[in-house]
């Protein structure tokens, strides 16, 4: 099943998030900026401010992280190798000393995208 991680502090306004994520409903297609995304195996949020970064469809620039305030994962095997990925790198860093509080996930969830 598909799954949609979102932060406490993230305000839905409308149930409309789907036509930009998904093809499920065939009633209702993706709209047409998101034609391609609606094919990807995971969607993540950035902190990219450049809006002229969005429009051209660029990667998020040096210094810009993906922010998994709001993540949605597909059922898909890419979907699969990443989280699996993202939680051994995390499991990795369980227990270290110079950690005061829990592993920071979205540093690691970047550094197993790059």
């Amino acid at each position: 099943f598909h799954v949609l991680i979102s932060d406490l502090d993230v305000v839905w306004l409308n149930g409309h998030w789907q036509r930009w994520m998904t093809w499920a409903d065939q009633t209702q297609p993706p709209v047409p900026e998101a034609t391609e995304i609606a094919l990807a195996d995971i969607l993540v949020t950035t902190d990219e401010l450049n809006y002229k970064h969005d429009e051209q469809g660029s990667r998020p620039g040096a210094g810009t992280d993906l922010n998994t305030g709001v993540v949605y994962f597909r059922a898909t095997l890419g979907s699969l190798a990443m989280v699996q990925q993202w939680r051994k790198s995390m499991l990795n860093q369980k227990g270290r000393k110079d950690l005061t509080e829990n592993v920071n996930d979205q540093s690691l969830f970047n550094q197993v995208v790059r």
